[in-house]
């Protein structure tokens, strides 16, 4: 069986057998873009998504007042168990971004990751200071000083971030 071989239309001295999912047109590999659907062609990859399976206003405010009850809860637990950190850290991520996400009605795009991004933030600054206010000598049940804890869970709320923001996308 032969395929037929085209040339790509932004590329008119490259050969392929390649189209675009949505429009036909014809895409070398140079110009082809990977999406959730099959390989565009990067005018119709750019184009702004469907506004069937965007969030609503009111959606997207759901998803943070989940957020910010999230962040309280999981930051105060982070800052007054510091030993724990890493558990809440995934917690958090996991957890928290699942929550976001179903308070969106499983709905996905970029403001929801910045809710997420959002709650993993609100709970890591209400874990620092809430440490903070327990004194600079304060040290965790695993003896890590409060300097040291800094760096660890610094790492933690990055990774939780990116657990959180990948339900999200």
């Amino acid at each position: 069986m032969m395929t037929e071989t085209m040339r790509c239309a932004r590329h008119p001295n490259q050969e392929t057998s390649l189209q675009c999912a949505r429009c036909g047109k014809a895409i070398c590999t140079k110009c082809m873009v990977y999406t959730s659907v099959g390989l565009r062609c990067p005018e119709c990859a750019r184009e702004r998504r469907s506004g069937i399976n965007a969030p609503s206003p009111s959606t997207v405010l759901r998803a943070a007042a989940v957020g910010v009850a999230v962040a309280l809860v999981l930051g105060a637990l982070w800052g007054l168990f510091p030993a724990y950190g890493f558990w809440i850290a995934l917690l958090l991520g996991f957890g928290g971004g699942e929550l976001v996400n179903y308070a969106a009605n499983r709905r996905r795009g970029p403001e929801l990751q910045a809710v997420a991004a959002g709650m993993v933030i609100g709970a890591f600054l209400i874990a620092y200071f809430l440490s903070a206010a327990l004194g600079p000598g304060f040290v965790a049940t695993d003896g890590r000083t409060f300097g040291n804890r800094i760096i660890f869970e610094t790492l933690m709320a990055g990774i939780a971030m990116f657990l959180a923001t990948i339900r999200q996308k």
